[in-house]
């Protein structure tokens, strides 16, 4: 079958590439999307689920979307697309484009906790950290201002604390593990930096949890 699409000069797409296509169906269970090839592609309902009501209300039969390919070919060879992948990898390549340029973007605010701001940019999530703010809202009273400075916290604890942190994350600088452990008053703490793991990645070193298990002897 592979031999007979590429002697037909059928343009097989690869997972990761992001195309655009014209919605053809829409129902509960799928939409079907005209990519311009010999096949439609089909975006699941697992996929639809991570959309929103007013972007669901949006796919409409005869607009265009750009779709992520997912699998050029399941089990039943069907061509399987995210619509919701398709956003958040354009939201990337504007964040990365304006971080390029050091321009600023605007995000909103969706909620917030003792380490700082989780925003919302397009389809993306991300995270502020309380250092990094240069300034807060006017209208917030005293109390709520505080909870974003986590360090006099840090300083209340009395049992023994380790901080791991990822040399190369990016969402939080490792300078602020450095401070958080600076913070700490208990006897006994301890500060390790996981190499080559970002912010999201940390537990999945052997690294890190040799650290932990090594720790965790010491002070039991």
């Amino acid at each position: 079958m592979q031999a007979l699409l590429d002697q037909g000069g059928y343009d097989m797409p690869q997972r990761g590439d992001i195309r655009e296509g014209t919605v053809i169906s829409v129902s509960p269970q799928e939409v079907i999307i005209d990519l311009g090839l010999k096949r439609e592609a089909v975006v699941p309902a697992s996929d639809l689920s991570r959309l929103d009501k007013e972007m669901l209300a949006e796919i409409q039969e005869g607009t265009t979307w750009p779709v992520y390919i997912l699998q050029p070919s399941d089990r039943e060879g069907n061509l399987l697309v995210s619509l919701s992948r398709a956003l958040q990898e354009k939201d990337w390549l504007v964040a990365q484009q304006a971080m390029d340029n050091n321009e600023m973007i605007e995000a909103v605010v969706s909620s917030y906790n003792a380490g700082g701001l989780e925003v919302i940019f397009g389809d993306l999530r991300g995270f502020v950290p309380a250092s990094h703010l240069s300034s807060l809202p006017r209208e917030l009273s005293p109390d709520e201002i505080h909870v974003f400075d986590p360090l006099p916290k840090l300083a209340l604890g009395k049992l023994p604390m380790m901080v791991l942190h990822g040399a190369a994350d990016t969402m939080i600088s490792p300078t602020e593990g450095q401070r958080a452990h600076d913070a700490l008053t208990t006897e006994s703490r301890y500060l390790y930096f996981v190499p080559d793991r970002g912010h999201n990645d940390i537990s999945q070193s052997p690294v890190y949890w040799d650290a932990l298990r090594k720790y965790v002897a010491i002070v039991t």
